[in-house]
């Protein structure tokens, strides 16, 4: 057994606290007998204790929301104690919780407060609570968190992480609105469905189906990666079926940094390679005009000042600059600022325009989630034709991660769903993992 998180230890992983998912369920016999108990307990003390005292019995309804939001509270925080992780973010907003969306699960109900406030009293001390902070104009808010508490930790003798699991029914395909321009913020979109919103879910599933059963291992030694974090979604914007799309989810994304995913991932216990399409916001540009891109980098790219002094930036600051371009950034992006000194927005608007003539009016219609659409839509397809072929990959936007046998199918599948989306050949990278010592 792990020995008690408390709030004190829990440092660099608070800022990582993941949101609770109300998905997440006891499956096995042990964590099972245990969620009986604890909501055995909540229902005595409701029944017993005057602080808790209820005037009337639920009805049956009310009842199954109650013990289903133990059993998923009790759920994610042992999940994350056995994991030796930190604590579990969750929202109490009163305007959020018990509204119909269909990206809320019914026991993100108004009985969440009082059912965690329950939990967490001296009586039970099921959970670990510390209180979430109202944003001001001086500080930032936070969320509530929570953590398995004394009394949960000493009934967990024998369980294991294969005692949770998680539910089907979760939404997984978002849509965002445009961004607030004070705030920067896109809230979802509670969209009515469709053709298209149909397949797309049915399509995220089957690729969900797949990593679900994959042998996919993590071997590093950081908590804040979780190999079983696998759920994807599929995320469009403004408001937009042709906007964005690109898939979200897996522990192998931010913040893992690509020199860890190719050191610490396995899958079918074989190093991964990375699939990488080359320039590739920059090549749908030009095929969206239909025009083939010059040979060789399309990032490599000198920036002239108003005087036409030259200014070299790193490849990886010149990527965010054409993306913030081609999202229609009206100047320097917060991020980049530190590299704008002595070259103005328009100087660098100019530059783009000089190295690309055949798409320079594309720099100026805001474009780029439009592009990232079909982005999307060439990854899917990809991912689509190798889940049939038993190939398993993890997706990060333009890239997919392979064992380092599939990188020959993985390439196929990726240029040829490029050439049938853009009507015109792709070039992909590969990266390997620097050889073990």
């Amino acid at each position: 057994m792990h020995a008690l998180l408390k709030p004190t230890d829990w440092g660099a992983l608070y800022d990582y606290a993941p949101t609770w998912s109300p998905w997440l369920y006891a499956s096995g016999t042990r964590l099972q007998a245990v969620v009986r108990d604890v909501t055995d307990q909540a229902l005595r003390a409701e029944a017993e204790l005057p602080k808790f005292k209820r005037t009337r019995a639920r009805k049956a309804y009310d009842l199954d929301i109650f013990t289903s939001t133990i059993d998923a509270l009790v759920s994610h925080v042992v999940f994350e104690y056995l994991r030796g992780a930190g604590p579990v973010s969750v929202s109490l907003s009163k305007t959020e919780l018990g509204r119909a969306s269909r990206y809320l699960s019914p026991l993100q109900s108004k009985q969440l407060p009082k059912i965690i406030k329950l939990l967490s009293s001296p009586d039970l001390g099921f959970l670990t609570l510390i209180p979430g902070i109202k944003a001001t104009a001086f500080t930032e808010g936070r969320l509530t968190r929570i953590s398995a508490g004394p009394r949960l930790v000493s009934r967990l003798e024998g369980v294991t992480l294969d005692d949770i699991s998680r539910k089907p029914g979760e939404e997984v395909v978002l849509m965002k609105s445009d961004r607030d321009d004070q705030t920067g913020l896109a809230n979802l979109v509670n969209y009515p469905d469709n053709e298209f919103a149909d397949e797309a879910r049915a399509e995220v599933r089957r690729i969900n189906a797949h990593l679900s059963a994959a042998d996919i291992e993590y071997v590093g030694a950081s908590v804040l990666f979780d190999e079983r974090k696998r759920h994807l979604v599929r995320r469009f914007t403004r408001a937009q079926w042709g906007c964005g799309g690109r898939l979200w989810g897996g522990f192998w994304d931010s913040p893992m940094t690509k020199a860890e995913r190719l050191a610490n991932i396995r899958i079918s216990g074989e190093r991964v390679v990375s699939v990488d399409f080359s320039s590739m916001v920059v090549r749908l540009a030009y095929a969206y005009v239909g025009t083939t891109p010059p040979p060789g980098d399309l990032y490599a790219i000198t920036f002239k000042t108003t005087d036409g002094a030259p200014v070299v930036l790193p490849r990886a600051v010149v990527k965010k600059i054409v993306a913030a371009r081609l999202n229609g950034a009206k100047d320097w992006p917060e991020e980049l600022r530190e590299h704008r000194a002595g070259l103005s927005w328009r100087a660098v608007v100019a530059s783009l325009k000089e190295a690309h003539r055949p798409i320079a009016d594309v720099f100026d219609r805001d474009l780029g989630q439009e592009l990232a659409f079909t982005e999307s839509e060439i990854l899917v397809d990809a991912l689509l034709r190798l889940v049939e072929e038993g190939v398993t990959a993890l997706p990060l936007h333009d890239c997919v991660l392979v064992a380092e046998s599939d990188e020959a199918a993985a390439t196929a599948a990726m240029l040829d769903s490029f050439q049938f989306h853009a009507r015109q050949p792709g070039c992909v990278a590969i990266e390997h993992a620097p050889k073990e010592q």
